[in-house]
């Protein structure tokens, strides 16, 4: 088991652009939630559902509800890992209309009207098929930090990190407990900002929690110090304490979706309220270790 790990990086920019200052953020919320053992709560959110006027109120109460960064999903039809919420909620974005163009709205209100840091998830499709260069520098305008890929190999990653690296972006890899440990290790080295380990092999939403977790998260601290980020299958409160014990931080996304709801007033109320509940569970575990 790999020993002594590399510092953390931590992107590293000289223009004073939005971009910059929120991956620098990020960094500095997860360096504060690992010092003071304190795991940090991440939120996940499909642009566009269901609609856009609707999901800027949704990201907006969810960023103002002690998140420390809200995942922008950028809608698909092939998403891997999308359980049944998110892919109906996907679905029902797509077909009301969803553009690139609102992705980049709901980044920009996250960043200038909450206090949580936006990043994208996205399929390699869905950026590769919009531009590299475009989708950076569109991010990086907009006060993105960055961006999580589920499914882009590292070998075929180098053109990304390279437009990521010239804009200040982080780019955050999924490490599946499956991968082989040279492979986990090129995959930290070319990240940045977290490594996100699923909590489940099932897809999101599926309420369950491997119990090879707590070991593999600890193997993952030992192999690199970036903060370690664990989510899919996170679905309760008590799920989440169980994951707090060892991630530096907790990623929430179908139980914010499910709190949606025609009245826009009340899925609002739903998800602020599921936010305090979720970081009160963190503060909990915490306290009590």
């Amino acid at each position: 088991m790999p020993n002594n790990p590399p510092p953390a990086k931590v992107v590293d920019m000289e223009d004073p652009i939005l971009a910059s200052a929120q991956a620098r953020k990020l960094d500095r919320t997860l360096a504060l939630a690992r010092r003071l053992d304190q795991a940090a709560l991440i939120g996940y959110y499909p642009a566009g559902f269901p609609t856009l006027k609707t999901s800027l109120r949704i990201v907006e109460a969810m960023g103002n509800s002690g998140l420390a960064a809200i995942e922008i999903g950028i809608p698909s039809g092939n998403a891997v890992l999308d359980g049944p919420v998110i892919a109906r909620a996907s679905h029902a974005s797509i077909n009301s209309g969803f553009r690139m163009a609102d992705l980049f709205t709901i980044v920009q209100h996250v960043a200038t009207q909450t206090c949580s840091v936006p990043l994208v998830m996205g399929y390699a499709e869905s950026l590769y098929g919009y531009g590299l260069r475009r989708f950076a520098d569109e991010l990086a305008a907009v006060g993105g930090a960055g961006v999580i890929f589920p499914d882009l190999p590292i070998e075929e990653a180098a053109p990304w990190l390279q437009e990521a690296a010239k804009r200040g972006l982080h780019t955050i890899f999924v490490a599946a407990p499956n991968v082989p440990e040279p492979r986990l290790h090129a995959v930290a080295n070319a990240g940045s900002g977290f490594l996100y380990a699923p909590a489940s092999a099932g897809l999101t939403g599926c309420g369950r929690i491997s119990t090879g977790l707590p070991a593999y998260l600890q193997y993952l601290k030992q192999l690199t110090a970036l903060p370690i980020a664990s989510g899919i299958g996170v679905s309760t409160p008590e799920q989440a304490r169980t994951v707090a014990v060892h991630a530096d931080a907790v990623i929430v996304g179908s139980a914010f979706v499910r709190q949606v709801s025609p009245d826009v007033d009340l899925t609002v109320s739903r998800v602020s309220d599921l936010a305090a509940t979720f970081r009160s569970a963190l503060e909990v575990v915490r306290s009590a270790a």
